[in-house]
């Protein structure tokens, strides 16, 4: 029993320590004083490494001074952790997996909801084939225009990474040759990047009409763009602290001319034991390298630039294709439930708010599962065999959203990339450049993040509607309603149940008025 109570989840382990507080204060959720709020702000606040401290500039060595890989204003780090779902119990070991369900004296009605939960969507499959029959054949997918748009989407790839290069280009003569000042490279590189963003998006809009594909491609957009950004500002602020550790390394120096020779030695000894820093390739600005680039941009499952990541030593081959495996697996799933519940309902008339409402029910469970299958099949299969390929150790893609008991905590842990991304680039960088409260920079993070949301749905259909950007500010009151219900079993179904209904709801919204103009969403023709 003790190797069983080692592998209890982490979770549980800190149900069984609380004491004094209900049965229903399993989800207790912790955040920071100074954390925003809304979707993708900062998660919970996480004390810095040691690396991160702040260097006393008083002791900084010559060869120590002009070493800097990492600004000072972002407080979190790539570290080599694994994906929280490899932590889960071998589920073929019976007597640990019921450990890890026992939060209290009830296990049985886990098992109990776990057999209804399955025959509940064993019956709802096979009613569905003997009533309308299998409506899922590869004719579905096979058609011209499909691949047509897949050919189109490689282009666009081509297109992003292309026309990566000039801006590489200015950023050198920028941090290595000083051509540029601070405003005139800003301007410059905010610019091209737009240009970019806005180029790659009117080739899709023109050339790509189906909607699974439009929404790749926007995807890869987006990411693209944000981690040219996150390049840049990272770098602008890697050469602001190099020259603010400089200065006071210099006139800490000056003031301390009268040291003793004692002391000068020991100053002699220590420059010399700490003068590697000064070659390494991840200092400033010897990060700027080409290689280190197109590595950030085409290979890193990050969003956040740093000049260095930790690393594996090997690439496990077998991780890569139970991956792939489970990818394949993923999306059969995903092609049938699609095409046999989600498509039929999502193309049928409304005539009335009562069929408004049915279809809602009737999406419910197919969207929820197709959304979670997207989720694991991305977040969990596709950014591994990235990181297996590019050796990369960080593989916290996403927390524990699934015990959220409020929705800004969702938010917060689902999308672990873009939430790192709007902390350093939108939170942090609001409050410093600008002075503003963490109020302010929460809207802005919030706003934001509708924006994009928005765009990707607007891209994939062809059509701005601001369907998305309503839910996403409906989200506000939602979520301080959900504050009420913090750390107990209501604010979990409260989030849960955002979700299935959120889901349909926006599939009703946006397909709707696509298939009044068109009969298929691949297969236009």
């Amino acid at each position: 029993m003790d190797r069983v109570q080692n592998l209890r989840p982490r979770k549980l382990e800190q149900q069984s320590e609380r004491t004094g507080k209900s049965k229903g204060a399993a989800l207790t959720e912790e955040r920071g004083d100074d954390e925003p709020e809304g979707p993708d702000a900062p998660a919970d606040s996480v004390s810095a490494p040691p690396a991160l401290e702040r260097v006393d500039s008083s002791v900084l060595t010559d060869s120590q001074a002009p070493f800097v890989s990492r600004p000072d204003l972002y407080p979190h780090a790539p570290q080599a952790r694994s994906s929280i779902l490899d932590a889960v119990p071998d589920i073929r070991n019976e007597e640990v997996l019921l450990d890890a369900l026992q939060t209290h004296n009830l296990e049985g009605l886990y098992n109990l909801s776990f057999l209804v939960l399955m025959s509940a969507l064993l019956y709802m499959t096979m009613r569905s084939v003997r009533s309308y029959g299998f409506r899922a054949p590869l004719s579905h997918i096979l058609c011209v225009e499909l691949w047509e748009d897949v050919l189109a989407h490689v282009g666009v790839i081509a297109f992003l990474f292309l026309f990566s290069v000039p801006l590489y280009g200015v950023c050198i003569a920028h941090f290595r040759y000083r051509y540029f000042s601070e405003s005139v490279f800003g301007a410059l590189a905010f610019g091209y990047n737009a240009a970019l963003f806005s180029g790659a998006t009117c080739i899709v809009w023109a050339f790509i009409r189906v909607p699974p594909v439009s929404l790749v491609s926007a995807c890869c957009i987006l990411v693209h763009c944000m981690k040219l950004h996150s390049y840049v500002r990272t770098n602008v602020f890697l050469r602001k602290t190099r020259r603010e550790r400089r200065r006071a390394h210099h006139a800490s120096k000056g003031s301390s001319s009268a040291k003793s020779d004692v002391d000068s030695a020991r100053e002699s000894d220590s420059s010399a034991s700490t003068s590697a820093p000064e070659s390494s390739p991840s200092a400033f600005p010897k990060n700027l390298t080409l290689k280190n680039f197109f590595f950030f941009v085409a290979c890193a499952p990050t969003l956040v630039y740093e000049t260095e990541y930790p690393r594996t030593d090997r690439i496990r081959k077998r991780v890569i294709m139970k991956c792939l495996l489970q990818i394949l697996l993923c999306s059969v799933l995903q092609y049938f439930i699609m095409f046999q519940f989600i498509l039929p309902i999502l193309s049928s008339p409304i005539d009335s708010v009562a069929d408004a409402v049915f279809s809602i029910v009737q999406l419910s469970i197919p969207s929820m599962i197709l959304w979670l299958l997207s989720f694991y099949a991305f977040f969990q299969c596709y950014l591994n065999i990235l990181a297996e390929f590019s050796h990369f150790a960080d593989r916290h893609f996403f927390s524990d959203w699934w015990n959220a008991s409020t929705l800004d905590s969702f938010w917060r842990k689902w999308n672990i990339p873009v939430h790192e991304w709007c902390l350093r680039h939108v939170y942090l960088e609001t409050m410093q450049a600008g002075g503003t409260s963490k109020h302010v920079a929460t809207f802005w993070v919030f706003f934001i993040s509708a924006i994009l949301h928005e765009y990707l749905f607007s891209v994939s259909f062809k059509f701005v509607r601001p369907w998305f950007f309503i839910a996403m500010v409906l989200q506000v009151p939602m979520i301080l309603a959900s504050r009420r219900y913090r750390g107990r079993r209501r604010g979990n179904l409260m989030m849960w149940l955002n979700l299935f209904v959120g889901q349909p709801l926006l599939n009703i919204m946006y397909s709707r008025e696509w298939f009044s103009t068109h009969n298929s969403l691949f297969c236009l023709s």
